[in-house]
């Protein structure tokens, strides 16, 4: 018996540890539907409990009887004891579960910062081997630009960390401006099309810029275009390069752990990170071929409306 399907029962059972006796004919405020059921189940008297989960009510524990009776205190304080013990394991498993995701989360997100710190101080050493060699000071400048992106991903991610032990759940990211951030001090062109919202959080632009560096280092792209559109339930993010592609047969192990590929592979991991991440906001990632070359990584999330409240 779900609560929704029987809105007498939801009205009735509004406070927590509350417990409703009542026989079938003295509830005028049953809805036909529901009088119904209990009729079809030869139902005449109930006691019923609910089922109470972090001070919300997520069930109901009942017994229902075929023939009238009066309910003594016994069987009450039985029921009400038996949903309160329910409760109580459905809370504990669902703390269980959410001290799995949170360590994953953290996992994942270590990972990233590692990933990206090593990023930008593969580039600060380059910049400085340049200099030495032409003397020429844009490259000094391009090493401190990296410099202090990685403090800014320090700070960002300790933000990312405070955030995930908080408790609190995905909020409204701005693809846009997402998008603006990490296109900044790119090197490439790009455009923007459209705009959404989606629910993610602070890591979400650690993907964002991962794929950039990605079609620029390892793909040789100069342009970056990103469609942002809605299809079906999903809102939509298409990163599209023009460089050299992803070959057929290495598209189904590009986002495994560790996989690497072309002349300038990495490590195997930003790709990986960037599947956890989305997934974690209930996204999915996938990768296509762009005509006549380069590739598009394809980001859905679930669109905000599809999220209750």
């Amino acid at each position: 018996m779900e609560l929704a399907e029987h809105p007498w029962l939801m009205h009735s059972l509004h406070k927590p540890g509350q417990v409703v006796v009542e026989n079938v004919d003295w509830m005028p405020e049953m809805t036909a539907e529901t009088k119904a059921w209990l009729i079809r189940n030869e139902t005449s008297s109930a006691v019923i409990a609910p089922v109470v989960v972090r001070k919300k009510i997520s069930g109901i524990l009942a017994d229902f009887e075929r023939v009238p009776r009066e309910w003594d205190g016994g069987s009450v304080n039985l029921i009400k004891h038996l949903a309160n013990i329910i409760g109580l394991t459905l809370e504990k498993n669902r703390v269980e579960e959410e001290a799995v995701q949170l360590n994953d989360s953290l996992r994942v997100s270590n990972k990233v910062l590692r990933h990206d710190v090593r990023n930008e101080l593969m580039v600060v050493s380059g910049s400085i081997g340049l200099y030495e060699r032409s003397k020429d000071e844009e490259h000094l400048k391009r090493a401190l630009t990296s410099t202090e992106k990685i403090n800014a991903l320090i700070d960002e991610f300790k933000r990312l960390d405070s955030f995930l032990l908080s408790g609190k759940g995905p909020f409204s990211c701005q693809l846009k401006e997402l998008v603006d951030k990490s296109m900044t001090n790119s090197q490439m062109s790009f455009s923007i099309q459209g705009k959404g919202a989606v629910l993610a959080d602070l890591a979400l632009g650690s993907v964002i810029d991962n794929l950039i560096r990605n079609a620029r280092v390892h793909g040789k792209a100069t342009r970056v275009d990103f469609i942002i559109e809605t299809t079906g339930p999903y809102t939509e993010l298409r990163v599209e390069n023009d460089g050299k592609g992803v070959p057929e047969d290495i598209k189904g192990k590009i986002f495994h752990e560790g996989h690497s590929f072309g002349e300038t592979k990495g490590t195997g991991l930003g790709l990986y990170l960037a599947k956890k991440t989305i997934e974690r906001y209930g996204g999915k990632i996938r990768v296509e071929n762009t005509v006549p070359h380069g590739a598009t990584f394809v980001l859905s999330f679930p669109r905000m409306e599809s999220f209750p409240g």
